[in-house]
């Protein structure tokens, strides 16, 4: 009994040890099939961050430290359609910088569009847009609290400064995200792009490692044919 009690709490002591992983989080919010969604407001399209989330609805904050591993837009009819993910870090006032950048997709028309990213983000960050052109559904009417901020395209690489020149409130972005732990900060989503969580230099299966016993068996001394004589010797004598 004493050991059934003892092997039960070194296995609820490693579980307690073990590294605790979370399940994927949607970020943000793509348009819902009975949105109006409107279309960009200039030809040449924009870059945008999601700079408040109203209460009771997705947020567009990310809330813990991990990757984004993709996104989704709900596209427009329109044809020749192109979005890209972009996340922001809030730095000062109304200054922004971009932490990454999905690459630019073109959007099957009429459909909702899964695309797959690689962003590793920090609890805090925001999700952005970038479209192209005007040729796609941008926002859509939001929650009080909701606001936007946007300004003209440009090359969203990391490190970029965004300070935004237009500004709209109650509005959402077309453009939701999927969030995974990163437990070995190897900026791969430990469900979908890393088979080997615990090890930052594989994405692989995890390595097997060999674990040699210590133990040496003893090799059985064998008396001497001239003991056992002796010995023998001796009980004749009594």
């Amino acid at each position: 009994m004493r050991r059934a009690l003892l092997a039960a709490g070194a296995i609820g002591l490693l579980a307690a040890m073990a590294p605790q992983a979370f399940a994927a989080t949607t970020v943000g919010q793509a348009a819902p099939s009975t949105a109006t969604p409107v279309a960009c407001g200039t030809s040449s399209g924009l870059v945008g961050a999601q700079t408040g989330s109203g209460s009771g609805a997705p947020s567009y904050a990310i809330p813990s430290d991990g990757v984004l591993t993709g996104y989704t837009t709900r596209a427009a009819s329109y044809t020749g359609a192109a979005t890209q993910l972009v996340v922001f870090r809030h730095f000062a006032g109304l200054n922004y910088t971009v932490v990454d950048s999905s690459d630019m997709n073109h959007l099957p028309p009429s459909a909702l569009d899964h695309f797959p990213a690689r962003i590793s983000v920090l609890s805090g960050d925001l999700l952005g847009i970038q479209v192209a052109h005007s040729a796609n559904w941008c926002d859509f009417a939001g929650v009080p609290g909701d606001a936007l901020a946007f300004s003209p395209p440009f090359d969203a690489q990391p490190g970029a400064p965004f300070t935004p020149d237009s500004a709209e409130a109650g509005r959402r972005w077309n453009i939701e995200a999927t969030l995974e732990a990163d437990a070995d900060h190897d900026g791969f989503g430990d469900e979908t792009q890393d088979q080997c969580p615990t090890v930052a230099t594989t994405q692989g299966p995890c390595p097997v490692t060999t674990v040699k016993s210590k133990c040496k068996h003893k090799k059985k001394k064998h008396k001497s044919s001239a003991v056992t004589a002796k010995k023998c010797k001796k009980k004749h004598h009594h």
